[in-house]
């Protein structure tokens, strides 16, 4: 009976043992993440203000560095790939405000497109105005989305590159 104790107990340590070595493994694992991708306050007040204003003169007045101190976090692969990521959903952001905009852009072309009865001078105006507008609207929306898949098409290069490297 005793022995079958004494397994028992050492069955145990053991268990315990080895997911002690686990987690201390993802403790280690989790100060290194973070110690890497931590940023300090001013960097994320100077990532903020550099994402609005996308300015880096403004930015280092309003962070209390130096200009050059804003290049050189430019070049910290996580203070970048923040600032890509910021650029990429205000990039979306855009784009899908701006559905609404796209369907009364089409609504417009349609609607002179499928014109039955002639326009006094005032309507003729005011729909003329409206197609010029709704034609640079989707004109601009034609080059953003260029836009959006060039990015996509240079981050999915980008990821290649730096697993083949």
């Amino acid at each position: 009976m005793l022995d079958f104790f004494l397994r028992r107990k050492y069955s145990y340590h053991i268990y315990y043992q080895k997911n002690i070595e686990k987690i201390a493994k993802i403790v280690r694992f989790c100060q290194k993440k973070r110690n890497i991708m931590a940023l300090t306050i001013k960097q994320n007040a100077a990532l903020s203000h550099l994402i609005t204003s996308g300015n880096i003169t403004e930015t280092a007045e309003y962070s209390g560095v130096s200009r050059e101190t804003i290049y050189q976090w430019l070049e910290l692969p996580e203070f970048n790939s923040r600032l890509a990521a910021a650029g990429k959903v205000s990039l979306m952001q855009l784009v899908i405000g701006s559905f609404d905009l796209i369907d009364d852009a089409m609504g417009t072309v349609k609607e002179a497109i499928t014109l039955k009865t002639p326009l006094d001078s005032d309507e003729a105006r005011t729909l003329k105005i409206r197609l010029s507008a709704s034609n640079e609207l989707l004109a601009r929306v034609e080059r953003l989305s260029s836009t959006l898949a060039l990015t996509a098409r240079l981050a999915e290069v980008e990821e290649a590159i730096k697993n083949d490297g």
